[in-house]
């Protein structure tokens, strides 16, 4: 993924989950902690929500 895929991701996964911190989103983006199943959702959401 590019940087400003990586930024316009983590500013679209923020409009969704505000109260998470950024590193929560990171953390998804990058696959780690909870896998990359969660990564593919919120992806999904994220299209879906335009």
């Amino acid at each position: 993924m590019e940087e400003s895929e990586k930024r316009n991701f983590s500013e679209e996964c923020l409009k969704i989950y505000p109260q998470k911190p950024v590193s929560f989103v990171t953390d998804l983006l990058i696959g780690e902690k909870n896998g990359k199943k969660i990564g593919m959702m919120l992806n999904t959401v994220v299209k879906n929500a335009d």
